[in-house]
């Protein structure tokens, strides 16, 4: 970014006046001026810039975004703002003045332009072009303005354009997107002898591909990648895509690449063919001693050629047929004509009856016109015969070939003449978009009301089969979307397969896209202590869309929130180091918060929204039914059959079948989406997910600088803040937090009472929060923390919820809780009781937990905290569960059959793939 002496120098190099400066400065300072959210069209998101040192809103991932690349990595470009202040434009309308606050897409300041840029599709600014003239308009090919907006630059002595989709360079983008973590790390050290074996490689075969040179060096693709973005070696970054590495280019610099490049052209300029057969007809192209000449005419003794100035030349056609002969004259490739356009038109479509008929017509016209047999000697009428032959001759004159003179032309057979009057046409349409409406009628019912309106008017009222054609013929998607609303219509829109060179919808590389979502597991669940029944667990996975490979799931009870992104994002960097570089999530509000945002921003990471778009997330639903069909729906427990609930007697009831506790079933998930699926072939992979996650790396670069250090400041980082994200310090009682205090010495320090400090709190112990005092991270305890230590915050909104309904009644807005009065509440016996559920639930949670991080000791103090909870419990309350100690008994059974199965593998020492452990503990 510019410092104030840079900004300066540039406002004087643009000859600005103070205002605009004034104006400028404004527009540096002030937050966005708008939240952007995504359309049904578009995938909305941020990026996080490292220019501007914030992230940079986007309302779609194939236009605006473009655009921040661009300015991202233009060295001319210094800031770049999104969604800057608004301003009043004017304009008239039908002769009367109007106006509307205005807000720009991104305002630029660079070497050569400052001023508002705004961002629309071309099929959009035709629209608007049309529905609003005087807002809108092309004032050249290609080149679109919005005066309005202008005009208030040009008062500003600013600058004002319209970017739009055509100036979109894919091939670039891919490019800049592949390239943009070599482009941020500036610490990346190329050792000297690898870039000069790569230079003299290069060197002695220029163009060389990537993938051939990736292969001689030695496979150091981060210094091959590095070595392109420091200009030390050079693709063409317009023209190549470097995902292609098979195909690729590479030379030393730019200079060889070009002259390579105009060779290229010119030895491709006239491409020749077979010298067997020379078409002498006139206009046709032949080469002749490396020229090109044109065919003007050809007559019985000479031929006349022109050459590309139209200097007539004759030759004999005895020297020409000699040239011929001998392969010096040659066809060259033509231009492709209209007549060749319309005679592929006629031949596509063709189908094999009608080929058949005019084979069959063809072996008699022909004879005849030969002179070979005459007419007499078919059974045909002549006048069918000399049809026939007409078109052929027809045909051949304005084909060049006769025989599709002879293909039966279907289109005019027949009378498809519609019945229908157009007053009756218009009156079913009526009544067809009358049916196309969200109050969702029966067909049979409009078509009743259309009879009665046509016997009214006396009109032709078509059929009920008739009027159920038309209806049917419209579009499935906009008639489903009228009736019942785009989601229910999605089934039925249209597929985009990015034809185009567009950013792939599931990346180039691993960890480019990444996609995070929650689903609720078909299982009921137990205690893995008391037995009790704990219901449905939840889990949250983070795959990634390139490989299609689980990077980390968590599990908990706890419906969808931004604990379990937290947590889901904590796994995946403790098992990879690393995180996707850009994230796609749903519109849920979990992955809109501050925190979650705040987390991406810190390690350069953005996020794309793709609210009302289920497709855009299809990697990771299809997902959900893979885990469910393969897994969940193979343990005791499953919930299948209750999609008809009614249907379902006790003795088939999941929750009298569960058996599963949430400990067990994390280590059978780790098993299955870290082994068992990980190692499966992926049927849209052509392989399985490992091995195209090993195969992208070796291609893409391990990007080791990417990595993300999995210690005690991430950690804190992945802890949720507080909603306002900072807290008052309050004199000698700390920071207030959930109706109570929380201190330390630290806050005691000078300066520090009475700011506000920012503050994280860990979700599953409300006992303890962290505090930043300072500089530096430190950790309060609760004014109640030997009530409230390892107690979770799910625990403490049930109490408090259950406090406010007491005393809504008798004191007004609850003011009355306090910390003292839930610490009080949680110890009493109904307070207990309330929360025990949820504390065993949460306890259930963090043994997952632990056991995925492999740590016995923490496991083994979680199961003493479940022993005490059962203690408090009491002998009655077990006596009381449904099953008795029998459920207890079988679910200490299934737990010591599967880890001694576990144990057994591993004593016998036998070589048992994870398929068959996996195999082994479910059947």
């Amino acid at each position: 970014m510019l410092n104030e002496s840079d900004f300066l120098r540039l406002c004087e190099q643009h000859q600005l006046s103070g205002q605009t400066i004034a104006e400028i400065r404004k527009i540096r300072s002030s937050p966005p001026a708008r939240r952007v959210e995504s359309s049904r069209g578009n995938l909305s998101g941020f990026y996080s810039s490292k220019k501007m040192g914030v992230t940079i809103q986007y309302e779609s991932h194939t236009l605006e975004l473009p655009c921040i690349y661009l300015l991202e990595h233009d060295p001319k470009v210094y800031e770049y703002y999104d969604q800057p202040p608004s301003f009043p434009i004017r304009y008239v309308v039908d002769g009367k003045r109007r106006g509307h606050l205005y807000t720009s897409d991104y305002f630029i300041i660079s070497e050569d332009f400052i001023g508002w840029r705004e961002c629309k599709t071309e099929a959009k600014l035709e629209k608007l072009s049309s529905d609003h003239p005087e807002r809108y308009c092309l004032i050249d090919q290609g080149i679109w303005d919005m005066p309005p907006v202008r005009e208030y630059a040009r008062q500003l002595g600013l600058s004002f354009q319209v970017w739009t989709n055509k100036e979109i360079d894919w091939i670039f983008q891919s490019n800049l997107e592949f390239l943009e973590d070599y482009y941020a790390e500036e610490q990346i050290e190329i050792d000297a002898d690898v870039l000069q074996q790569m230079k003299v490689t290069i060197k002695n075969k220029q163009g060389i591909t990537l993938k051939e040179l990736y292969e001689q060096i030695g496979r150091y693709s981060d210094i091959i990648y590095k070595s392109i973005v420091l200009e030390e070696i050079y693709i063409d970054l317009y023209q190549e895509r470097i995902t292609d590495w098979e195909y690729v280019k590479v030379f030393t610099d730019q200079v060889i690449a070009s002259a390579y490049s105009i060779i290229s052209r010119c030895s491709l300029t006239e491409r020749s063919i077979s010298p067997a057969m020379v078409n002498l007809k006139g206009g046709s192209k032949i080469q002749w001693d490396g020229r090109a000449l044109t065919i003007i005419n050809h007559g019985e003794t000479k031929t006349t050629l022109a050459d590309d100035q139209g200097e007539p030349m004759l030759l004999s056609n005895t020297i020409l047929f000699e040239l011929i002969n001998k392969g010096e004259i040659r066809n060259l490739v033509a231009v492709k004509t209209v007549e060749d356009e319309l005679r592929s038109d006629i031949f596509l479509s063709a189908g094999p009856a009608d080929l058949e008929e005019a084979t069959r017509r063809c072996n008699i016209v022909f004879p005849i016109i030969t002179g070979e047999k005459k007419a007499s000697d078919f059974d045909i009428p002549g006048r069918t015969l000399r049809d026939w032959i007409a078109k052929y001759k027809r045909s051949e004159e304005v084909y060049g070939n006769g025989f599709l003179g002879l293909l039966p032309n279907r289109k005019n057979q027949g009378n498809r003449t519609s019945r229908l009057n157009d007053e009756t046409k218009k009156m079913m349409e009526i009544y067809i978009d009358d049916y196309e409406s969200s109050t969702n009628k029966v067909m049979k019912t409009v078509w009743r009301a259309l009879r009665d309106k046509c016997k009214e008017k006396g009109i032709y009222c078509p059929p009920y089969q008739t009027f159920t054609e038309h209806v049917n013929a419209r579009p499935k998607y906009e008639q489903t979307r009228k009736r019942e609303g785009y989601k229910a219509a999605n089934k039925y829109k249209p597929f985009h397969y990015f034809l185009e060179m567009q950013n792939p919808r599931h990346g180039e590389r691993p960890f480019q896209i990444g996609h995070i979502d929650h689903t609720e597991l078909d299982l009921e669940l137990r205690c893995s202590k008391t037995g009790k029944e704990l219901g449905k667990t939840w889990v949250t996975f983070l795959i990634d869309a390139f490989t299609r490979r689980i990077l980390a799931f968590y599990l908990t009870y706890d419906a969808p929130s931004i604990r379990s992104c937290m947590m889901v994002i904590r796994e995946c960097v403790k098992r990879h180091g690393k995180l996707p570089k850009t994230l796609v999530v749903d519109g849920g509000k979990e992955f809109s918060s501050v925190y979650f945002e705040a987390l991406l921003a810190i390690h350069g990471l953005n996020k794309k929204v793709r609210k009302g778009q289920p497709r855009a997330g299809s990697v990771i639903e299809r997902l959900f039914g893979v885990t469910n069909k393969m897994f969940i729906h193979n343990l005791l427990g499953n919930t299948q059959v209750m999609k008809n609930a009614r249907q379902v007697t006790p003795d088939v009831n999941p929750k009298k079948k569960s058996a599963w506790t949430l400990p067990e079933l994390s280590r059978m998930m780790a098993l299955w989406a870290y082994d068992v699926y990980d190692t499966r072939e992926h049927i849209s992979l052509g392989e399985s997910p490992r091995d195209a996650y090993l195969n992208g790396i070796a291609k893409s670069g391990n990007r080791d600088f990417t990595i993300i250090a999995y210690n005690e400041e991430f950690k804190l980082l992945t802890l949720p803040s507080t909603p306002h994200q900072t807290l008052k310090v309050y004199v000698g009682r700390g920071v207030k937090f959930n109706y109570m205090y929380y201190n330390a010495p630290a806050l005691k320090q000078p300066g520090v009472e009475n700011t506000t400090v920012p503050v994280r709190y860990d979700p599953y112990n409300i006992g303890i929060v962290y505090a930043y005092v300072k500089n530096k991270w430190v950790l309060l305890r609760s004014e109640h923390y030997l009530t409230f230590i390892n107690r979770t915050e799910k625990e403490l909104q049930i109490i408090t919820e259950e406090l406010k309904k007491r005393t809504q009644n008798t004191v007004k807005n609850g003011d009355s809780i306090t910390a003292s009065k839930i610490a009080s509440f949680m110890t009493s016996a109904e307070g207990k009781q309330i929360a025990l559920m949820q504390h065993l639930r949460d306890l259930e949670t963090k043994q997952a937990l632990l056991v995925l991080d492999g740590d016995e000791e923490q496991e083994k103090l979680v199961g003493d905290e479940h022993e005490s909870v059962e203690e408090e419990k009491g002998k009655n309350e077990l006596q009381e569960l449904a099953h008795g100690q029998s459920i207890i008994d079988h679910v200490d059974k299934v737990t010591n059959l599967n880890k001694g199965k576990v144990s057994e593998t591993k004593k016998n020492g036998r070589d048992e793939s994870p398929h068959q452990v996996f195999e082994e503990l479910i059947f």
